[in-house]
């Protein structure tokens, strides 16, 4: 799937005023869950609770939220450009303009294990078990 796929032009949002995190949370939930049979209160808490890991502004004016539920059948995205730039923790300490958010369903495989993994080293393991055992060069 390519991403022009999850962002049919009904689905990107240009130059909104958004004055905080709260704010771009509540829009964000409430347009993913237009005409999408998901509560936008649940959409915007899961954002939430992501965000309360770390900040999904990546940096350079960028951010990416994601979140993932199981009421949904397939993958949801929106693109919002915000203007004036918005305070939104970004690692890099600047305002985002930029934020693509997603929203994907759980399933039971690899997908939701990735999407529940709660560091890089739980990521790490369920590549490594994906891969299978590690054969030697030398043997």
């Amino acid at each position: 799937m390519r991403i022009s796929d999850l962002t049919p032009p009904e689905d990107v949002i240009l130059d909104v005023n958004i004055n905080d995190k709260s704010q771009a949370l509540k829009l964000v939930a409430e347009e993913l869950a237009i005409d999408r049979a998901v509560d936008p209160e649940r959409v915007r808490a899961a954002l939430a609770a992501r965000e309360q890991l770390g900040s999904t502004g990546i940096g350079h004016g960028i951010a990416l939220p994601r979140v993932c539920l199981p009421e949904l059948d397939a993958c949801r995205a929106r693109f919002v450009r915000a203007m004036p730039p918005v305070g939104l923790n970004a690692v890099d300490g600047k305002p985002v303009v930029l934020v693509a958010i997603s929203c994907l369903p759980k399933d039971k495989g690899t997908a939701s294990e990735l999407c529940q993994a709660r560091s890089a080293s739980s990521v790490s393991k369920i590549f490594r078990r994906i891969d299978g055992p590690a054969t030697s060069a030398l043997s």
